[in-house]
Protein backbone atom coordinates (compact mmCIF):
# COMPACT_ATOMS: atom_id res chain seq x y z
CA UNK A 1 0.00 0.00 0.00
CA UNK A 2 1.11 3.72 -0.78
CA UNK A 3 1.26 6.63 1.75
CA UNK A 4 -2.23 7.33 0.94
CA UNK A 5 -3.68 4.29 1.02
CA UNK A 6 -1.83 2.83 4.01
CA UNK A 7 -2.86 6.26 6.09
CA UNK A 8 -6.43 4.89 4.89
CA UNK A 9 -5.82 1.95 6.05
CA UNK A 10 -4.68 1.80 9.38
CA UNK A 11 -2.52 3.64 10.64
CA UNK A 12 -2.03 -4.12 27.98
CA UNK A 13 -0.35 -3.94 31.20
CA UNK A 14 -1.06 -5.65 33.94
CA UNK A 15 -4.33 -5.43 34.18
CA UNK A 16 -3.90 -4.64 37.76
CA UNK A 17 -6.21 -5.29 40.40
CA UNK A 18 -4.64 -4.53 43.51
CA UNK A 19 -5.79 -6.42 46.18
CA UNK A 20 -4.90 -8.50 49.06
CA UNK A 21 -4.00 -12.03 47.19
CA UNK A 22 -5.56 -14.27 50.20
CA UNK A 23 -8.68 -11.85 49.41
CA UNK A 24 -8.62 -12.33 45.76
CA UNK A 25 -8.19 -16.06 45.90
CA UNK A 26 -10.68 -17.00 48.78
CA UNK A 27 -13.60 -14.74 47.30
CA UNK A 28 -12.60 -17.07 44.02
CA UNK A 29 -11.70 -20.72 45.27
CA UNK A 30 -13.35 -23.11 43.95
CA UNK A 31 -12.65 -25.83 46.45
CA UNK A 32 -13.56 -24.34 49.35
CA UNK A 33 -10.54 -23.76 51.18
CA UNK A 34 -10.07 -20.46 53.80
CA UNK A 35 -8.06 -17.59 53.00
CA UNK A 36 -6.14 -18.69 56.11
CA UNK A 37 -5.62 -22.03 54.84
CA UNK A 38 -4.69 -20.99 51.01
CA UNK A 39 -2.23 -18.86 52.85
CA UNK A 40 -0.91 -21.51 54.59
CA UNK A 41 -0.67 -23.87 51.31
CA UNK A 42 1.14 -20.83 49.51
CA UNK A 43 4.10 -21.07 52.52
CA UNK A 44 2.31 -19.08 55.46
CA UNK A 45 3.75 -20.15 58.75
CA UNK A 46 1.87 -19.70 61.74
CA UNK A 47 -1.48 -19.57 63.80
CA UNK A 48 -4.95 -18.23 61.94
CA UNK A 49 -4.67 -15.58 64.28
CA UNK A 50 -0.83 -14.58 64.39
CA UNK A 51 -2.04 -14.55 60.15
CA UNK A 52 -4.98 -12.31 60.86
CA UNK A 53 -2.72 -9.57 62.87
CA UNK A 54 -0.15 -10.11 59.22
CA UNK A 55 -2.94 -8.44 57.58
CA UNK A 56 -3.29 -5.34 59.80
CA UNK A 57 -1.58 -1.92 59.08
CA UNK A 58 0.28 0.02 62.21
CA UNK A 59 0.45 3.49 63.15
CA UNK A 60 -3.40 4.19 62.31
CA UNK A 61 -2.64 3.37 58.84
CA UNK A 62 -4.60 0.01 58.76
CA UNK A 63 -4.27 -2.24 55.47
CA UNK A 64 -1.55 0.11 53.88
CA UNK A 65 0.83 -2.68 55.07
CA UNK A 66 -1.09 -5.80 53.82
CA UNK A 67 0.55 -7.34 50.61
CA UNK A 68 -0.95 -6.31 47.00
CA UNK A 69 -0.39 -7.85 43.77
CA UNK A 70 -2.03 -7.43 40.48
CA UNK A 71 -3.73 -10.72 39.22
CA UNK A 72 -1.19 -11.38 36.50
CA UNK A 73 1.99 -11.28 39.44
CA UNK A 74 -0.45 -13.65 41.43
CA UNK A 75 -0.53 -15.87 38.33
CA UNK A 76 3.37 -15.91 37.29
CA UNK A 77 4.07 -16.85 41.50
CA UNK A 78 2.03 -19.23 41.32
CA UNK A 79 3.30 -21.02 37.96
CA UNK A 80 7.14 -20.12 39.49
CA UNK A 81 6.52 -22.12 42.19
CA UNK A 82 4.22 -25.16 40.62
CA UNK A 83 0.87 -24.42 42.12
CA UNK A 84 0.00 -23.69 39.13
CA UNK A 85 0.18 -24.87 35.64
CA UNK A 86 -2.86 -23.52 33.77
CA UNK A 87 -2.90 -20.26 31.47
CA UNK A 88 -3.42 -16.70 32.48
CA UNK A 89 -7.22 -16.50 30.82
CA UNK A 90 -7.79 -20.28 32.64
CA UNK A 91 -6.30 -18.51 36.03
CA UNK A 92 -8.96 -15.59 35.37
CA UNK A 93 -11.72 -17.99 34.46
CA UNK A 94 -10.67 -20.38 38.23
CA UNK A 95 -9.90 -17.43 40.83
CA UNK A 96 -12.07 -15.15 39.31
CA UNK A 97 -14.93 -16.97 37.75
CA UNK A 98 -16.54 -17.00 34.71
CA UNK A 99 -18.21 -14.20 35.49
CA UNK A 100 -15.22 -12.04 35.66
CA UNK A 101 -15.85 -8.34 34.04
CA UNK A 102 -14.65 -8.73 30.25
CA UNK A 103 -15.86 -5.12 29.82
CA UNK A 104 -13.97 -3.97 33.18
CA UNK A 105 -10.62 -6.24 31.68
CA UNK A 106 -11.28 -4.51 27.97
CA UNK A 107 -11.88 -0.58 29.66
CA UNK A 108 -8.36 -1.50 31.58
CA UNK A 109 -6.85 -1.64 28.07
CA UNK A 110 -7.59 2.01 27.43
CA UNK A 111 -4.64 2.85 30.50
CA UNK A 112 -2.28 1.01 27.98
CA UNK A 113 -3.05 3.23 25.22
CA UNK A 114 -1.30 6.27 23.84
CA UNK A 115 -2.39 7.92 20.49
CA UNK A 116 0.80 9.12 18.67
CA UNK A 117 0.97 12.13 16.47
CA UNK A 118 4.07 11.92 13.74
CA UNK A 119 5.56 15.14 11.99
CA UNK A 120 7.62 14.62 9.16
CA UNK A 121 9.57 17.40 7.59
CA UNK A 122 9.81 17.12 3.56
CA UNK A 123 11.57 18.70 1.02
CA UNK A 124 9.45 20.02 -2.50
CA UNK A 125 10.78 21.06 -5.58
CA UNK A 126 8.92 23.74 -7.40
CA UNK A 127 9.38 25.54 -10.60
CA UNK A 128 9.53 29.02 -11.49
CA UNK A 129 10.67 29.30 -15.13
CA UNK A 130 11.93 26.87 -17.61
CA UNK A 131 15.11 25.34 -16.22
CA UNK A 132 14.94 27.01 -13.15
CA UNK A 133 13.99 25.28 -9.86
CA UNK A 134 13.69 25.72 -6.17
CA UNK A 135 13.41 23.58 -2.88
CA UNK A 136 11.22 24.01 0.01
CA UNK A 137 10.72 22.49 3.47
CA UNK A 138 6.77 21.26 4.17
CA UNK A 139 5.66 19.57 7.03
CA UNK A 140 3.26 16.23 7.18
CA UNK A 141 1.64 15.69 10.06
CA UNK A 142 -0.52 11.80 10.52
CA UNK A 143 -2.38 10.23 13.51
CA UNK A 144 -1.20 6.89 14.80
CA UNK A 145 -1.71 5.10 17.86
CA UNK A 146 0.67 2.99 20.63
CA UNK A 147 0.44 0.52 23.75
CA UNK A 148 2.73 1.09 26.70
CA UNK A 149 5.41 -1.86 26.64
CA UNK A 150 6.68 -0.63 29.77
CA UNK A 151 6.63 2.52 32.23
CA UNK A 152 7.86 3.83 35.21
CA UNK A 153 6.41 6.42 37.10
CA UNK A 154 8.77 7.42 39.18
CA UNK A 155 11.32 8.26 36.26
CA UNK A 156 8.62 9.03 34.00
CA UNK A 157 9.46 7.07 31.76
CA UNK A 158 8.11 4.61 29.14
CA UNK A 159 8.77 2.64 25.75
CA UNK A 160 5.71 1.71 23.28
CA UNK A 161 5.16 -0.07 20.58
CA UNK A 162 3.90 0.88 17.12
CA UNK A 163 3.81 -0.01 13.57
CA UNK A 164 6.64 1.04 11.71
CA UNK A 165 4.77 2.49 9.31
CA UNK A 166 3.60 5.25 11.41
CA UNK A 167 7.09 6.65 12.02
CA UNK A 168 8.28 6.03 8.76
CA UNK A 169 8.10 7.92 5.11
CA UNK A 170 10.60 8.05 2.14
CA UNK A 171 10.41 11.19 1.20
CA UNK A 172 11.91 12.69 4.81
CA UNK A 173 14.54 14.36 5.45
CA UNK A 174 15.18 13.10 8.68
CA UNK A 175 17.77 9.96 8.85
CA UNK A 176 16.43 6.96 7.75
CA UNK A 177 13.68 8.86 6.96
CA UNK A 178 12.09 8.78 10.11
CA UNK A 179 9.57 11.43 11.29
CA UNK A 180 10.75 14.63 13.15
CA UNK A 181 8.62 14.92 15.56
CA UNK A 182 6.61 12.27 17.65
CA UNK A 183 4.24 13.16 20.58
CA UNK A 184 2.89 10.80 22.37
CA UNK A 185 -0.69 10.61 24.55
CA UNK A 186 -2.81 9.36 27.02
CA UNK A 187 -6.20 8.11 27.33
CA UNK A 188 -8.40 11.28 28.03
CA UNK A 189 -5.65 13.57 26.98
CA UNK A 190 -5.66 13.37 23.35
CA UNK A 191 -6.82 16.72 22.31
CA UNK A 192 -4.69 18.75 25.06
CA UNK A 193 -1.40 20.00 23.70
CA UNK A 194 -0.12 20.53 26.99
CA UNK A 195 -0.03 16.76 27.78
CA UNK A 196 1.92 15.77 24.56
CA UNK A 197 4.91 13.34 25.83
CA UNK A 198 7.71 13.87 23.50
CA UNK A 199 9.16 10.43 22.13
CA UNK A 200 11.97 8.89 20.19
CA UNK A 201 12.61 6.39 17.47
CA UNK A 202 15.29 3.41 19.68
CA UNK A 203 14.89 0.42 17.54
CA UNK A 204 12.63 -1.96 14.49
CA UNK A 205 12.42 -3.44 12.01
CA UNK A 206 10.70 -2.58 9.25
CA UNK A 207 10.16 -5.87 7.64
CA UNK A 208 7.83 -6.81 10.22
CA UNK A 209 6.21 -3.42 10.36
CA UNK A 210 6.95 -3.14 14.26
CA UNK A 211 8.92 0.12 15.67
CA UNK A 212 9.52 0.53 19.21
CA UNK A 213 9.43 4.11 20.47
CA UNK A 214 11.06 5.95 24.51
CA UNK A 215 9.95 8.16 26.28
CA UNK A 216 12.15 10.05 28.94
CA UNK A 217 11.58 11.98 32.36
CA UNK A 218 7.65 13.49 31.33
CA UNK A 219 5.85 14.90 34.33
CA UNK A 220 2.63 13.56 32.53
CA UNK A 221 3.99 10.12 33.67
CA UNK A 222 5.43 10.36 36.97
CA UNK A 223 2.80 8.99 39.91
CA UNK A 224 0.47 8.44 37.20
CA UNK A 225 -1.43 5.85 38.76
CA UNK A 226 -3.51 6.05 35.37
CA UNK A 227 -1.40 4.19 33.12
CA UNK A 228 -0.13 0.38 33.18
CA UNK A 229 2.36 -1.49 30.57
CA UNK A 230 0.53 -4.12 28.75
CA UNK A 231 -0.01 -7.97 29.37
CA UNK A 232 0.97 -10.62 26.96
CA UNK A 233 -0.83 -13.09 25.62
CA UNK A 234 0.02 -16.65 23.98
CA UNK A 235 0.23 -16.85 20.73
CA UNK A 236 0.11 -20.58 20.67
CA UNK A 237 -3.36 -19.90 22.70
CA UNK A 238 -5.26 -18.32 20.28
CA UNK A 239 -7.93 -19.69 18.10
CA UNK A 240 -10.28 -18.66 15.32
CA UNK A 241 -13.34 -17.82 16.30
CA UNK A 242 -12.77 -15.84 19.88
CA UNK A 243 -13.73 -12.45 20.98
CA UNK A 244 -10.76 -9.68 20.36
CA UNK A 245 -10.81 -6.02 20.72
CA UNK A 246 -8.62 -3.26 18.20
CA UNK A 247 -7.93 -0.38 20.80
CA UNK A 248 -6.71 2.95 19.26
CA UNK A 249 -7.07 6.31 18.30
CA UNK A 250 -9.85 5.50 15.58
CA UNK A 251 -9.69 7.54 12.69
CA UNK A 252 -7.62 10.11 14.71
CA UNK A 253 -11.19 10.98 17.04
CA UNK A 254 -9.59 9.87 20.24
CA UNK A 255 -8.70 6.42 21.77
CA UNK A 256 -11.41 4.09 21.68
CA UNK A 257 -12.04 -0.04 21.47
CA UNK A 258 -14.33 -2.18 18.98
CA UNK A 259 -14.74 -5.40 19.04
CA UNK A 260 -14.78 -8.69 16.99
CA UNK A 261 -13.71 -11.78 15.93
CA UNK A 262 -10.47 -13.66 15.67
CA UNK A 263 -11.12 -15.00 12.15
CA UNK A 264 -7.56 -16.02 10.68
CA UNK A 265 -4.56 -17.41 12.52
CA UNK A 266 -1.96 -16.57 9.74
CA UNK A 267 -1.59 -14.77 6.65
CA UNK A 268 0.99 -13.24 4.69
CA UNK A 269 0.02 -9.66 4.64
CA UNK A 270 2.31 -7.87 1.37
CA UNK A 271 2.31 -4.23 1.98
CA UNK A 272 4.18 -1.42 0.73
CA UNK A 273 5.49 1.66 2.94
CA UNK A 274 6.34 4.31 0.34
CA UNK A 275 9.47 2.69 -1.32
CA UNK A 276 9.59 -0.79 0.51
CA UNK A 277 7.77 -3.81 0.01
CA UNK A 278 7.38 -6.56 2.94
CA UNK A 279 5.41 -9.23 3.69
CA UNK A 280 4.71 -9.88 7.31
CA UNK A 281 2.57 -12.74 8.92
CA UNK A 282 -0.76 -11.42 10.45
CA UNK A 283 -3.67 -12.67 11.70
CA UNK A 284 -6.86 -11.41 10.55
CA UNK A 285 -10.17 -10.25 12.96
CA UNK A 286 -12.82 -8.00 12.36
CA UNK A 287 -13.33 -5.56 14.96
CA UNK A 288 -13.91 -1.77 13.42
CA UNK A 289 -10.56 -0.57 12.40
CA UNK A 290 -9.79 2.72 10.56
CA UNK A 291 -7.08 5.00 9.77
CA UNK A 292 -5.40 6.44 13.14
CA UNK A 293 -5.48 2.73 14.53
CA UNK A 294 -2.07 1.93 13.01
CA UNK A 295 -0.03 1.05 15.70
CA UNK A 296 -2.52 0.18 18.51
CA UNK A 297 -3.54 -3.08 20.12
CA UNK A 298 -5.79 -5.77 19.83
CA UNK A 299 -6.40 -7.60 23.02
CA UNK A 300 -8.14 -11.37 23.30
CA UNK A 301 -10.99 -11.50 26.00
CA UNK A 302 -8.94 -11.35 29.33
CA UNK A 303 -7.26 -8.14 28.19
CA UNK A 304 -4.13 -9.38 27.16
CA UNK A 305 -2.22 -8.39 23.95
CA UNK A 306 -2.27 -10.36 21.07
CA UNK A 307 -1.64 -8.21 17.76
CA UNK A 308 -0.12 -4.64 16.74
CA UNK A 309 -2.47 -3.34 14.12
CA UNK A 310 -0.83 -2.65 10.48
CA UNK A 311 -3.43 -2.99 7.69
CA UNK A 312 -6.84 -3.77 6.27
CA UNK A 313 -8.03 -5.10 3.05
CA UNK A 314 -10.08 -2.28 0.90
CA UNK A 315 -11.76 -3.84 -2.28
CA UNK A 316 -14.85 -3.01 -3.39
CA UNK A 317 -17.64 -5.96 -1.82
CA UNK A 318 -14.92 -6.61 0.93
CA UNK A 319 -15.54 -5.89 4.79
CA UNK A 320 -14.22 -6.48 8.31
CA UNK A 321 -10.93 -8.11 7.03
CA UNK A 322 -8.41 -6.20 9.34
CA UNK A 323 -4.83 -7.62 9.97
CA UNK A 324 -2.71 -7.32 13.24
CA UNK A 325 1.04 -8.54 13.43
CA UNK A 326 0.88 -11.19 16.01
CA UNK A 327 2.19 -11.09 19.34
CA UNK A 328 4.94 -13.84 18.51
CA UNK A 329 7.14 -11.34 15.88
CA UNK A 330 6.77 -8.39 18.27
CA UNK A 331 7.28 -9.29 22.05
CA UNK A 332 10.69 -10.57 21.68
CA UNK A 333 11.64 -8.06 18.89
CA UNK A 334 10.48 -5.23 21.80
CA UNK A 335 12.19 -7.04 24.63
CA UNK A 336 15.64 -6.61 21.94
CA UNK A 337 15.08 -3.56 21.12
CA UNK A 338 15.08 -2.68 24.94
CA UNK A 339 17.59 -4.39 26.11
CA UNK A 340 19.93 -3.21 23.54
CA UNK A 341 19.08 0.44 23.98
CA UNK A 342 19.46 0.18 27.60
CA UNK A 343 22.67 -1.49 27.20
CA UNK A 344 24.04 0.59 24.51
CA UNK A 345 22.00 3.56 23.78
CA UNK A 346 21.71 2.74 20.21
CA UNK A 347 19.28 2.06 17.58
CA UNK A 348 21.00 -0.27 15.74
CA UNK A 349 19.74 -3.70 15.75
CA UNK A 350 20.45 -7.70 14.72
CA UNK A 351 18.39 -10.38 14.13
CA UNK A 352 19.69 -13.93 14.35
CA UNK A 353 19.67 -16.77 11.54
CA UNK A 354 19.96 -20.60 11.48
CA UNK A 355 20.80 -19.93 7.76
CA UNK A 356 18.66 -22.52 6.56
CA UNK A 357 14.91 -23.06 5.18
CA UNK A 358 12.13 -24.89 6.55
CA UNK A 359 8.69 -26.32 5.07
CA UNK A 360 5.59 -27.56 6.71
CA UNK A 361 4.41 -31.10 5.98
CA UNK A 362 2.02 -33.49 7.30
CA UNK A 363 -0.40 -30.67 8.25
CA UNK A 364 -2.86 -31.24 10.54
CA UNK A 365 -5.61 -30.16 13.14
CA UNK A 366 -5.25 -30.91 16.76
CA UNK A 367 -6.86 -30.21 20.14
CA UNK A 368 -5.31 -27.39 22.15
CA UNK A 369 -5.55 -28.93 25.68
CA UNK A 370 -4.54 -25.27 27.19
CA UNK A 371 -7.85 -23.94 25.47
CA UNK A 372 -10.13 -26.67 24.43
CA UNK A 373 -10.30 -25.38 21.30
CA UNK A 374 -8.86 -26.67 18.12
CA UNK A 375 -5.71 -25.20 16.10
CA UNK A 376 -3.65 -26.33 13.30
CA UNK A 377 0.00 -28.13 13.25
CA UNK A 378 2.41 -29.49 10.87
CA UNK A 379 5.99 -31.32 10.98
CA UNK A 380 8.70 -28.48 10.25
CA UNK A 381 10.84 -29.87 7.96
CA UNK A 382 14.39 -28.48 6.89
CA UNK A 383 14.61 -28.09 3.14
CA UNK A 384 18.01 -27.06 2.67
CA UNK A 385 21.01 -25.90 5.11
CA UNK A 386 23.59 -23.28 3.99
CA UNK A 387 27.32 -24.61 3.34
CA UNK A 388 29.32 -23.96 6.68
CA UNK A 389 26.42 -22.32 7.81
CA UNK A 390 25.07 -21.90 11.90
CA UNK A 391 22.46 -25.13 11.24
CA UNK A 392 24.94 -27.64 8.97
CA UNK A 393 27.52 -27.41 11.71
CA UNK A 394 25.09 -28.41 14.28
CA UNK A 395 25.13 -31.48 12.07
CA UNK A 396 21.49 -31.04 11.15
CA UNK A 397 20.77 -31.78 7.44
CA UNK A 398 17.98 -31.40 4.69
CA UNK A 399 14.75 -33.69 6.37
CA UNK A 400 15.70 -33.66 9.58
CA UNK A 401 12.13 -32.25 11.29
CA UNK A 402 12.30 -29.21 14.21
CA UNK A 403 10.01 -30.36 17.20
CA UNK A 404 11.58 -27.84 19.38
CA UNK A 405 14.04 -24.99 20.70
CA UNK A 406 14.91 -23.67 23.76
CA UNK A 407 17.41 -20.10 24.26
CA UNK A 408 20.14 -19.91 26.77
CA UNK A 409 19.05 -23.13 28.68
CA UNK A 410 19.54 -22.36 32.50
CA UNK A 411 20.65 -18.94 31.98
CA UNK A 412 19.14 -15.25 31.29
CA UNK A 413 16.64 -14.63 28.60
CA UNK A 414 15.51 -18.47 28.93
CA UNK A 415 12.35 -19.18 26.26
CA UNK A 416 10.90 -22.59 25.16
CA UNK A 417 9.15 -22.78 22.24
CA UNK A 418 7.19 -26.04 20.82
CA UNK A 419 7.62 -25.50 16.63
CA UNK A 420 3.96 -26.27 15.00
CA UNK A 421 5.11 -24.61 12.03
CA UNK A 422 8.03 -23.46 10.16
CA UNK A 423 6.74 -19.28 10.92
CA UNK A 424 7.50 -20.66 14.49
CA UNK A 425 11.45 -20.77 14.39
CA UNK A 426 12.10 -17.38 13.07
CA UNK A 427 9.60 -15.41 15.42
CA UNK A 428 10.66 -17.27 18.26
CA UNK A 429 14.87 -16.13 17.01
CA UNK A 430 13.60 -12.65 17.50
CA UNK A 431 14.26 -13.06 21.23
CA UNK A 432 17.91 -14.39 20.28
CA UNK A 433 20.89 -11.89 20.46
CA UNK A 434 24.12 -13.24 19.23
CA UNK A 435 26.45 -15.67 20.77
CA UNK A 436 23.34 -16.59 22.57
CA UNK A 437 22.90 -20.43 23.22
CA UNK A 438 20.36 -22.84 21.01
CA UNK A 439 19.49 -25.89 22.05
CA UNK A 440 17.32 -28.07 18.95
CA UNK A 441 15.26 -30.70 19.24
CA UNK A 442 14.64 -33.01 15.98
CA UNK A 443 13.89 -35.99 14.77
CA UNK A 444 15.89 -37.91 12.23
CA UNK A 445 14.03 -41.05 10.30
CA UNK A 446 11.93 -41.34 13.59
CA UNK A 447 15.13 -40.99 16.17
CA UNK A 448 14.82 -38.08 18.54
CA UNK A 449 17.88 -35.84 18.73
CA UNK A 450 19.46 -32.95 20.39
CA UNK A 451 21.95 -30.45 19.87
CA UNK A 452 23.18 -27.09 21.49
CA UNK A 453 24.39 -24.75 19.55
CA UNK A 454 26.03 -21.07 20.12
CA UNK A 455 24.17 -18.50 17.67
CA UNK A 456 27.05 -16.97 15.49
CA UNK A 457 25.20 -15.49 12.67
CA UNK A 458 23.13 -11.96 12.65
CA UNK A 459 21.51 -9.75 9.99
CA UNK A 460 21.04 -6.12 10.41
CA UNK A 461 17.55 -4.66 11.04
Amino acid sequence: MNRTLRRILIGAGALSICLAASLTLTSCSEDGLSAYEIAVENGYEGTEEEWLESLNGTDGTDGEDATKETTYEMYTTLVSTGEYSGTYGEFLSEYIGGNYDLSYLMNRTLLSTVSITMVFEVESNSGFRPGSSSSSTTEETYAGSGVIYSVDTEEGDAYIITAYHNIYLSDSTNEDNICTDISCYLYGQEDDESYAMEATYIGGDISTDIAILKIDDSEILKDNEYVESVTFGEYDNLYVGETVYAVGNNYGEGISANDGTLSLLSYDCTYEIDDYTATVRSFRYDAATNSGNSGGGVYNEYGELIGIVNCKMQSTGVEGMQYAVPVSVFEGLAYKVVSNYEANGTTSNTKVSLQAEYSDTNSSVYLNTATGMYNTKADVVVSSVTASGILATAGLQEGDVITSLELNPNGANNHTKEILHSYDIDEFLYWADKDDTLTINYTRDGVELTTTITLTYAETM
